[in-house]
């Protein structure tokens, strides 16, 4: 089975993610858009991860985006049914 390793660093920056995220719900056009949240949040996990690792590292970045999100622990407890 295949894993996805968050290092240390990546995974301090996850809460400022999710700060991020309830940051940009208080502006009002970004408000009409909730259900893109995610992937809001993957692409500024994208980042984050370019800006620590200098390159492109997908997985890690959609597993940040997704546990900032929230959106984790849905996608978990539906994959281990």
């Amino acid at each position: 089975m295949n894993s996805v390793e968050l290092s240390p660093e990546l995974l301090m920056m996850i809460p400022v993610i999710a700060a991020l995220l309830e940051v940009l719900k208080r502006i009002p056009i970004v408000a009409q858009v909730k259900e893109w949240m995610p992937f809001i949040a993957i692409v500024a996990s994208i980042g984050v991860v370019y800006a620590q690792t200098s390159e492109l590292q997908f997985m890690p970045a959609v597993v940040m985006g997704l546990m900032a999100s929230g959106a984790y622990s849905g996608v978990k407890a539906i994959s281990s049914k």
